[in-house]
């Protein structure tokens, strides 16, 4: 016997009330949607093509060979609904599953218990089987060794220390340090803290901004340090993949530690994003944009997710969905100099000269700077390639003097047509092994370079 419709709507709302579903983001609503679908006898639109267009919100194009978004949350929903009719679901009378191999929910009844009454136990009995399971807890509790304080305090500052790095600005990627170290402290095997501290000094490598006596191997240090206390920990290796990719050009070895790490836990958004940023991204993949957005339908409040996305969407010739992207980067309030530079750039791309202007201003006056005057590669994206080319020799001071990376010397003089200045230092700063050369393939400002003969062995050099 199947429930009504109206039985099943009440089951729905109850379920959907549940701390179980309340706490997991768009999985209540997806349910949602296929159940009242299902209700409302329109089982064709429950396909997956269809799903990933009406409900994720995919362009008319989605193929979901190349975007698994609908398969992967569905799988996250049936875990969901296991969890929940194991635990506060078990005495529902109507059940909503999701068989596998397909979208359309089934609605069953409970059946109803059979059988002897229970024998109760006298009021007696049982007040004093309560005194003594109190007594026994209160005796354990006291037995409690100092191990447990001590992993209790490593994990409360190892979140306390993913809370600072998601803000991704300078200040919050120092806080996140502190506490992942304090967390050590306490813990000096605790993997998490490992993991996450490690791709931190991997990020602050890349901007050439780790702290003063942090040797630049520090990140792969710590990655293996995680992986030898818990290997089975997805972080670990998305740690180390990100190292051997992103830093050591072992674009193989990177790729092979982020299938352990999604394969020990495909549902962490920090994972796919760095396996999208430092290993798809570099080599131009057709899946990049996909394994972002994925990313970001795992963790969509990231701001360093949020921020490589909109990258990748600039690269990939679409500005205006970049400055898009972009804002709601913005808007999320956690803000590196670098967002505001990028932002203009894309605004550059899109023909908003003059919004990028402002928004180079805004990068100026974060990073400290005063005044409006706009130079060197934003002059190029505010409007005034002339100015971007005057500039040149002062950039090139600037490098020499270790005051600004080779990197933006290349690309101030590929945007503005002087290709044997860019080529010369592309030369050095692929000799230098500069963290940024891993865009060669991908940087639109790079793109007056990749038709010239002499790339192909400068990228080959690279693995790319």
């Amino acid at each position: 016997m199947k429930p009504s419709p109206e039985q099943v709507r009440e089951a729905l709302a109850k379920l959907l009330a549940s701390p179980d579903f309340a706490s997991a983001g768009r999985l209540g609503p997806f349910l949602s949607h296929l159940a009242n679908t299902a209700l409302a006898g329109e089982i064709d639109r429950l396909k997956e093509s269809v799903l990933g267009v009406e409900f994720f919100g995919r362009g008319p194009g989605y193929d979901p060979r190349l975007d698994p978004i609908v398969r992967i949350e569905a799988r996250r929903l049936r875990l969901r609904l296991e969890k929940y009719y194991a635990s506060e679901g078990a005495a529902d009378q109507v059940r909503i599953d999701l068989p596998k191999g397909g979208y359309v929910p089934a609605f069953s009844l409970a059946a109803a218990e059979t059988g002897p009454a229970r024998r109760r136990w006298p009021y007696w009995v049982s007040a004093a089987m309560v005194l003594l399971c109190v007594a026994g807890i209160l005796a354990v509790w006291k037995r409690i060794p100092a191990a447990n304080q001590q992993a209790d305090a490593a994990r409360i500052a190892f979140d306390r220390g993913r809370y600072q790095m998601n803000l991704y600005s300078q200040k919050g990627m120092e806080r996140a340090i502190a506490y992942f170290n304090e967390s050590l402290a306490h813990n000096p095997r605790y993997a998490p803290s490992l993991a996450y501290l490690s791709q931190v000094y991997a990020l602050l490598t890349y901007y050439n901004s780790l702290p003063e006596g942090v040797p630049t191997d520090k990140a792969r240090e710590l990655a293996e340090r995680a992986i030898d206390a818990d290997p089975n920990l997805a972080e670990s290796h998305a740690a180390m993949g990100f190292v051997l990719a992103a830093q050591q050009y072992r674009w193989k070895d990177g790729e092979e530690e982020f299938g352990k790490a999604l394969n020990l836990n495909p549902d962490s958004g920090l994972t796919h994003g760095l396996y999208a940023l430092s290993v798809l991204a570099p080599h131009g993949r057709p899946e990049t944009l996909a394994e972002f957005r994925r990313a970001l339908d795992l963790d969509p409040n990231s701001s360093f997710i949020n921020f490589v996305y909109a990258f990748a969407l600039l690269a990939s010739g679409d500005p205006a969905a970049a400055v898009k992207q972009y804002e709601r980067t913005l808007e999320l309030e956690n803000i590196h100099p670098d967002m505001l530079w990028d932002y203009g750039m894309a605004l550059g791309y899109a023909g908003r000269h003059k919004d990028a202007r402002q928004a180079f201003v805004r990068h100026a006056k974060l990073e400290g700077a005063s005044g409006d005057d706009i130079g060197g590669l934003q002059a190029y994206f505010a409007g005034d390639p002339e100015r971007c080319r005057r500039d040149l020799p002062a950039t090139e001071k600037l490098v020499s003097a270790g005051r600004e990376d080779r990197m933006d010397l290349v690309r101030q003089a590929a945007m503005c047509g002087d290709s044997e200045l860019a080529f010369r230092w592309l030369e050095r700063a692929i000799d230098a092994r500069e963290p940024q050369v891993i865009w060669l393939r991908l940087d639109p400002r790079l793109e007056p370079l990749r038709r010239d003969p002499r790339f192909k062995p400068l990228a080959a050099r690279l693995g790319l």
